[in-house]
């Protein structure tokens, strides 16, 4: 399976392994700026709209075009016939999509609507894809533990969110979500950054 873009595998490669690092980083930066951040009191979102908003923001939006590229990249050079592969690139490019929408249009009065619904709709697409695309690499003996830890990351995003019932620490299973699977993005970007020397 080739990751091959306009960019090159290389360069695609690495921007999937750059933008959950942008991502992470723009959301301590903000965090570490924000002292009335509280994790039992507000949700990520939150930071977006604070004083440091803008490194919460940018990470996000820079996040969300460096892994619609790489994201794109493996649904067009996925063959037909691993239709689970093919399904789960799919929802990580509407999940990369949602994402640049989270930093883009932040929670104030004018867009809080249209930031719930890209908001919303990334945390569900990000966990349809992981474990679909999990489920798939079990099948492929160089990608297995990368599928089970997809797996397990997105059942614990799942269990996250049941968890939480009536409570407004939006940020815990926002977290949960979010951080694996960055984690999880940066592996797979590295495993087709080392694996295809094109």
């Amino acid at each position: 399976m080739y990751l091959k873009t306009a960019l090159g595998i290389k360069k695609a490669a690495l921007l999937g392994m750059i933008g959950p690092a942008v991502a992470i980083l723009g959301i301590f930066i903000s965090m570490a700026l924000s002292p009335d951040f509280s994790w039992s009191e507000h949700a990520l979102s939150d930071l977006g709209i604070m004083e440091y908003g803008v490194f919460f923001n940018t990470g996000l939006m820079i996040c969300g075009v460096f892994y619609l590229i790489f994201s794109i990249g493996l649904l067009l050079n996925t063959e037909m016939e691993k239709i689970g592969m093919r399904i789960g690139s799919l929802f990580m490019v509407l999940a990369s999509i949602a994402l640049f929408g989270i930093g883009a249009f932040t929670m104030d009065d004018a867009t809080n609507t249209i930031h719930f619904i890209f908001a919303m709709s990334f945390f569900i697409l990000v966990l349809l894809a992981y474990i679909i695309l999990g489920l798939s690499m079990m099948k492929d003996t160089e990608l297995r533990i990368l599928g089970i830890l997809g797996i397990i990351f997105g059942l614990m995003g799942i269990a996250g969110w049941a968890l939480m019932g009536g409570s407004e620490a939006w940020a815990i299973p926002e977290a949960i979500t979010v951080f694996p699977a960055a984690v999880w993005l940066f592996i797979l970007a590295y495993k087709y950054y080392n694996k295809y020397n094109i």
